[in-house]
């Protein structure tokens, strides 16, 4: 007859073999249904996701959701906070000034992911003391069936020993550490205790052909786990059937080989439909690792990238944003490299609008002396815009306009302001300088009118006389300049109108000699040339062509009195000499006509 520690170490052993453990470690490896379903949601998908969550229908499958659907929304937060930082740059913000405070989505996600994990903590506590009281119980159990194994008194044992069956099996689960132990222990105990009690061997048949049925339906539905589309609902379902196989007892020796055959036969076909399930996660994940590298080996130029144009600038960010929308589409990675890569392209990316920041900061740096340009501007044509002085101001509110243009641009905040600023002080004043202007010329239209009102007096004047001539001509000139100025696009016709009225004037007196008409007309024709805005320019003009016929005459009489002396010694001379002596007097008489016209213009 074997030993209890013989029965024991058979036991375990039978039990390790029986049972092929579904570990932690293969439950993490494979991806439930859920899980690829979490790695496409946003973030209010997300939060919608975890308010939802059911946490009793399986707590082991719960921690697991925890700690995947907490890296999901971490990626997020951190591709938003990356997104943040990046507008915070792009505005002229410092890196070490930005803060990312959490939205209300955010803060409800954390309050149910903590509600989650608070309950599953306080589940896993309280299946912990349960275990070890269950442990207390089983141990307590053991204790009795020991003893039951010693008694010698048979009458009341049985109904003892099937006292203590049903409750080691309503005791629930133990410690995983101590489990094979306990049931080792209680397995060989029952073996001791049914071969001292031959008479309970048809019992231990039965007993042992109960179990036979019962570890045959369960390996039954571990078959049927084969047909399950979701390779993880069925090896979590494993999880729980194994458990349930184990804690049945030793079954028909000769049903033992072919039971286990089953179950390892049902295993194995489980573990290679997992591997086959993996292999192709990892596929996907080594497609999405090859494009997401590929990404961020675009990305990697724009690090060093620089330039002095903002459009330049703007078409670089406008690919990045491409690049960035590129990213999110991508799908997910090995889980241990995730964050590293998530990293990497977001870094890359905070040194490209980190290079723009520092541009766009130079640029503000340069707008705002910009504006402080333009404000003096603005100043200098406030300063002039209530001016009477509308020849000066407008020369200078002109000069500043054109100082303006050369100013490059301001923040844009104050581009419409500034330049509304400095517009309306420039229209305020030529508005009051057209108005102005408006006012002189109807004052010019008048003066018009009354030069030639003027001009039609003289024209019918019957008191001129070459005596009161002179007066007359006087009195018309002194009022005609007191009219004042006429309009420019007038002044030829009315300057005209009074010449022809002084010359036919003149004219009407048949008793003036040609010498004194002639005279009165070189007047008439300096008053014409002293008329318009630029007379002064005429005057002078009129005063040199006269000054070089009055040297050229010059000249030629000097030629002339020099061929005298030729002549003087030649024959004929006396007759050439009366005309070159006739031609000398012309010519000085021309000469004192233009002194005489010279005089006038100066007087």
């Amino acid at each position: 007859m074997r030993t209890l520690q013989e029965i024991i170490n058979n036991t375990k052993q039978e039990d390790q073999m029986e049972n092929l453990e579904v570990t932690d470690q293969l439950h993490n490896e494979i991806a439930p249904s859920w899980k690829e379903e979490l790695e496409g949601l946003n973030k209010q998908q997300l939060l919608d996701k975890i308010s939802h969550w059911k946490l009793e229908d399986d707590y082991a499958e719960s921690s697991q959701f925890l700690k995947e659907i907490r890296h999901s929304y971490d990626v997020l937060s951190d591709q938003e906070k990356a997104i943040a930082l990046q507008k915070f740059l792009e505005t002229g913000g410092d890196e070490k000034d930005f803060s990312f405070k959490k939205d209300e989505s955010a803060l409800a996600f954390d309050k149910a992911f903590n509600n989650l994990r608070d309950r599953l903590q306080h589940h896993y506590k309280e299946q912990d003391r349960s275990r070890q009281k269950n442990q207390e119980i089983k141990q307590g159990l053991l204790e009795k069936l020991r003893q039951l194994v010693a008694s010698e008194d048979g009458t009341n044992t049985l109904e003892e020993f099937k006292k203590i069956q049903a409750e080691w099996k309503a005791a629930g689960p133990v410690p995983g550490a101590i489990a094979h132990e306990l049931n080792a222990n209680f397995h060989g105990l029952l073996e001791i205790f049914y071969n001292n009690r031959a008479i309970y061997f048809e019992l231990k048949d039965l007993d042992r052909k109960k179990n036979s049925q019962l570890k045959a339906e369960v390996v039954t539905r571990i078959e049927a786990l084969l047909n399950h589309k979701d390779a993880f609902e069925a090896l979590r379902e494993l999880r729980k059937l194994q458990e349930e196989y184990r804690e049945i007892g030793a079954v028909v020796k000769e049903d033992s080989e072919a039971i286990h055959a089953r179950y390892r036969e049902a295993i194995d076909q489980l573990l290679k439909k997992k591997d086959a399930f993996i292999e192709e996660l990892k596929k996907r994940r080594e497609q999405s690792l090859v494009a997401k590298n590929a990404l961020l080996e675009q990305l990697e130029e724009y690090k060093t990238y620089t330039s002095g144009k903002i459009d330049e600038w703007k078409e670089k960010t406008l690919a990045i944003l491409k690049l960035q929308e590129e990213w999110k589409k991508t799908g997910p990675v090995a889980q241990e490299i995730s964050k590293e890569v998530n990293n990497k392209f977001w870094d890359a990316s905070k040194v490209f609008f980190q290079n723009k920041n520092t541009f766009f900061k130079t640029l503000d740096d340069k707008r705002k002396e910009n504006l402080h340009q333009k404000i003096s501007l603005c100043e200098q044509a406030e300063a002039l815009k209530d001016s009477d002085d509308f020849q000066k101001a407008s020369a200078t509110l002109i000069r500043l306009q054109k100082e303006w243009t050369k100013v490059g641009q301001v923040p844009i905040k104050h581009k419409e302001s500034i330049y509304k600023r400095f517009k309306d002080a420039c229209d305020y004043f030529f508005n009051r300088q057209r108005d102005k202007q408006a006012e002189s010329e109807k004052e010019l239209d008048v003066n018009a009118q009354k030069k030639l009102d003027l001009v039609a007096s003289i024209k019918q004047a019957a008191d001129v006389t070459a005596e009161n001539l002179e007066t007359k001509f006087n009195e018309w000139i002194k009022e005609w300049n007191e009219i004042g100025q006429v309009p420019r696009n007038k002044f030829a016709e009315v300057q005209d109108a009074f010449s022809k009225a002084l010359k036919g004037a003149i004219d009407k007196l048949t008793t003036l000699s040609e010498e004194l008409k002639e005279e009165w007309q070189l007047k008439l024709d300096v008053l014409q040339a002293k008329g318009g805005g630029d007379s002064k320019v005429k005057v002078e003009k009129v005063e040199k062509d006269l000054q070089r016929k009055i040297n050229a005459l010059k000249s030629e009489i000097d030629t002339y009195k020099t061929n005298m002396d030729f002549w003087g010694r030649s024959k004929n001379a006396d007759k050439i000499k009366e005309e070159i002596k006739g031609k000398i007097l012309e010519a000085e008489a021309e000469v004192s006509k233009l002194l005489k016209k010279v005089k006038i213009l100066r007087d």
